[in-house]
């Protein structure tokens, strides 16, 4: 057998043909592909394992790194291509990942969004179907599927979901009421112990750098913070923590919701804790030159805004300081900043139009 020297380009190109996937692909489109094509085969699995295995086979491929592939790992279990579960193991808990259920949404505006995998790399639909499938960053769409399509999609196994049960979006709410129910529920326990791992999130700190946030208890810390502590285990869990002079008096693991997880529950708390403290997180708007918009948010966004954005609008590159950035249509920029706005407490940041 002669072996075939490839340089990065042949080997992506080769990869690429392998999967199906378009040559132009970008990179965060290319590492979703590449851990969908791993949890196929290995599902149910850790957190970790998915993670190691994804980053082994993007070797040469793609510039990715850890939290890259966590990010888009997250962002495949809130769309719904992989679903996430809490296993309790006596004093620890454990996340497992399942494939998610093949199911397509419609959009308004026409088209439909797919989620779900099959095991052992089976494709999601019928060949004729699956080459108009369109990658945007973690998501799939077929942006011209018809009713035809659609039945043929529903005929191959997937199921129709309505928007209103995958988008499940909070009651509105002012963020100090938010606040304060966590804030009930953590001053009732008492956990004199020290915590190992701990981190927490300085809302001292510019809320523009999410992960410069992050630190570990100093003595000039007091005060109830968002944070996330280690255990034997598993991933890190999020929690929410009573801080007197660098040390932990009390910590509440979250989610306290059972519908929500630790990371959404986390992430609107500490919204609601930015604005509380009269430093809002930044919500950015920027026209675009072919009349769209870009809304850009510098932290991770909870499950039901990151679904209703990839239902609505389209999720682009990272821009302008943003962390997460979705394009919109002119007609729907406007209730989508007035939706995230109140739901977390955002401060407007309008930049001039782009040519």
């Amino acid at each position: 057998m002669e072996l075939i020297g490839l340089d990065q380009d042949e080997l992506r190109m080769a990869i690429s043909d392998s999967l199906r996937l378009p040559s132009a692909i970008d990179g965060v489109s290319l590492v979703a592909e590449v851990l969908r094509k791993v949890a196929s085969y290995r599902c149910p699995e850790t957190p970790a394992a998915l993670r190691n295995a994804a980053k082994q086979s993007l070797l040469g491929l793609v510039e990715a790194d850890n939290e890259l592939i966590e990010e888009t790992l997250d962002n495949l279990v809130s769309c719904g291509d992989l679903a996430e579960v809490v296993e309790e193991r006596g004093f620890s808990n454990r996340r497992i990942i399942y494939l998610g259920a093949p199911r397509l949404i419609r959009r308004e505006r026409g088209g439909v969004i797919l989620t779900g995998i099959r095991p052992d790399g089976q494709p999601l639909a019928s060949s004729s179907i699956e080459d108009r499938i369109e990658l945007h960053g973690h998501l799939r769409r077929i942006s011209d599927a018809d009713e035809n399509d659609i039945q043929k999609l529903i005929g191959s196994g997937l199921v129709e979901t309505q928007d209103s049960h995958w988008l499940d979006a909070p009651e509105l709410i002012e963020c100090q009421v938010f606040i304060e129910q966590y804030v009930r529920r953590l001053e009732a326990l008492n956990y004199p112990s020290e915590i190992e791992g701990l981190q927490i999130f300085d809302f001292n700190k510019s809320s523009a750098y999410y992960n410069g946030r992050k630190c570990s208890p100093q003595t000039d810390h007091s005060g109830m913070f968002v944070g996330r502590r280690k255990q034997r285990f598993g991933s890190d869990l999020w929690c929410f923590v009573d801080i007197a002079n660098g040390l932990a008096t009390r910590i509440l693991d979250l989610p306290i919701n059972s519908n929500e997880r630790g990371c959404d529950e986390a992430w609107r708390l500490q919204a609601a804790i930015d604005a509380s403290e009269g430093t809002p997180q930044n919500l950015s708007i920027r026209q675009l030159g072919d009349g769209t918009w870009h809304l850009g948010i510098c932290s991770p966004p909870p499950r039901w805004l990151q679904r209703r954005w990839d239902l609505i609008g389209t999720p682009v590159k990272r821009s302008h300081g943003s962390l997460f950035t979705w394009q919109f249509a002119r007609q729907d920029v406007s209730d989508e900043v007035k939706f995230a706005e109140s739901r977390l407490w955002f401060n407007r940041e309008i930049y001039g139009k782009e040519s």
